[in-house]
């Protein structure tokens, strides 16, 4: 392509010199009206839970330990279980597939704020009629021939296109938050079956251990029974002991194999082979993991879901600002440089150089779609606003109620474990009693019997505290998995 000469170039720009400083006035003027985006403020939280259920621990757990929660349990089943489940979870999968659509829709918002620049050309015959509005011409038919660069640009005076680049980020952090909230989800729901899974596994460790008691007290009864010193009816009701404790075995081991089927699904394992992985019984950990020391505000940082309803709050704010731009003028710049020419010949001399520059304005003057369109983004924000108070105000009464049936959990356990041992002691007592004839069998069986349920009951208290544990640390925003969190990063401005 030719050199275009520099002097129509200067020429043109000479000739426009008083339009370019009025366009370049307007801009400055129009600037300075640019609609402003509305500020987010966040919902109003209380400076404490009520009641102040979570006392704060020495030594607050590091952010990586309060995002993978569970492994303060430090069982590494668990973790794996975990790790399996968030990989096979088509939610997730999904939730991903989401996060890269958004992103990439960001990214479209981002071009078309850039120029475009397109190289083209095209080549031609055409023959004019003899016979027309001109008579015959010099040259009919004719060939020309063209090649060149077209450019284009909107400028974002008012800021519509900025908004919407904002609202394009708010959107792809909202879409990693709301996969963040799918990985809580699942890990709080691996872990609660894994507890009701060892908590059965307990029960039936507990419930050999009440059958052979129940049978060392059937033989002694037997023994006694042969000496005479025991009546036939005693020792029926020590077998009818024995087999009633029995008849509960059955359904712990159904509690177990539902919770692993239950598992697999989530994990994506075959049951048969979870079962025999999971088979070798694990104790809970004797002592609580401690909690984290968080405030009611802290959830807005750290539960995924309220950043999402967050970002989805900023987007809309974002895009009422944009539709308020929209019923400004517009700007747009446009040039086209190359080469025309109808003989081959001269096609790259100078005098063949075509070139245009221009700058377009376009201002609504009666567009009540305009106006209807920012009505209705408005309307979607104050939704978006209601839907983020309503969220964090519920995150709170989760947190709230999961902290006080902890409470009571713990308690209740503690109750039980104390009434446990008083069992125990009475048993061993009523025993020697009964033993050396100074007590009835009647007694022993009371006692027995009491023992049986009270150990019951204390192992699926024990469960139920690690069950509200774990709800509690999902009400706390924790587990957080960490690929959601570095996509959400990558999505920031």
């Amino acid at each position: 392509m030719a050199r275009i000469r520099s002097v129509d170039a200067r020429g043109w720009i000479a000739g426009h010199a008083l339009l370019v400083v009025a366009a370049a006035f307007l801009l400055t003027a129009c600037g300075s009206l640019q609609p402003q985006p509305a500020t987010t403020t966040r919902p109003a939280l209380p400076a404490q839970y009520d009641p102040p259920l979570l006392a704060a621990p020495a030594a607050e757990p590091a952010a990586a330990l309060q995002a993978r929660w569970w492994s303060q349990l430090q069982d590494a089943q668990l973790d794996a279980l975990i790790t399996r489940a968030i990989a096979a979870n088509r939610e997730l999968r999904t939730a991903a597939a989401r996060i890269a659509e958004a992103r990439a829709l960001a990214g479209l918002v981002d071009a078309r704020a850039q120029p475009l620049v397109s190289l083209g050309g095209y080549a031609a015959r055409d023959r004019q009629s003899d016979n027309g509005r001109f008579g015959p011409l010099e040259f009919n038919p004719v060939n020309e021939r063209r090649v060149g660069f077209d450019a284009s640009w909107e400028l974002d005076v008012f800021g519509a296109i900025a908004r919407r680049q904002e609202a394009a980020r708010a959107d792809a952090l909202a879409a990693a938050a709301q996969s963040g909230a799918v990985a809580v989800s699942v890990a709080g729901e691996v872990a609660a079956i894994y507890v009701e899974l060892r908590a059965a596994q307990a029960q039936q460790k507990a419930l050999r251990e009440l059958i052979e008691a129940a049978r060392g007290i059937e033989q002694l009864v037997a023994a006694r029974e042969r000496a005479g010193l025991a009546s036939t009816f005693d020792r029926l009701r020590t077998e009818q002991q024995v087999l009633v404790t029995m008849a509960e075995l059955p359904l712990a081991q159904a509690r177990e194999q539902n919770a692993v089927r239950r598992l697999g699904v989530l994990v994506g394992g075959d049951s048969q082979t979870l079962l025999t992985e999971l088979a070798p019984l694990k104790p809970l950990p004797a002592v609580l993991p401690a909690l984290p020391a968080a405030l009611p505000a802290a959830l807005l940082e750290r539960r995924p879901d309220l950043l999402a309803a967050e970002s989805q709050w900023q987007a809309a704010l974002a895009r009422v600002t944009a539709a308020q731009a929209d019923r400004y003028p517009r700007i747009s710049l446009g040039a086209a440089i190359g080469q025309l020419s109808i003989r081959q010949g001269n096609f790259f001399n100078g005098a063949s150089a075509a070139w245009n520059f221009a700058a377009a304005l376009r201002a609504p003057l009666y567009a009540p779609d305009l106006a209807a369109a920012a009505a209705v983004e408005r309307a979607r924000a104050e939704q978006a606003a209601l839907s983020y108070e309503s969220a964090a105000v519920n995150a709170v009464l989760e947190v709230e109620q999961a902290a006080l049936r902890l409470q009571r959990a713990q308690e209740r356990e503690a109750q039980l474990a104390a009434a446990l041992a008083t069992d125990l002691e009475a048993l061993a007592l009523a025993r020697i009693r009964y033993e050396r004839g100074l007590t009835d069998f009647l007694g022993v069986l009371d006692v027995v019997r009491s023992r049986s349920q009270v150990e019951l009951q204390w192992v699926e208290a024990r469960a139920q505290t690690f069950v509200q544990f774990v709800a509690l640390n999902k009400a706390l925003g924790g587990g957080w998995d960490a690929k959601a969190v570095a996509l959400s990063a990558a999505a920031k401005p």
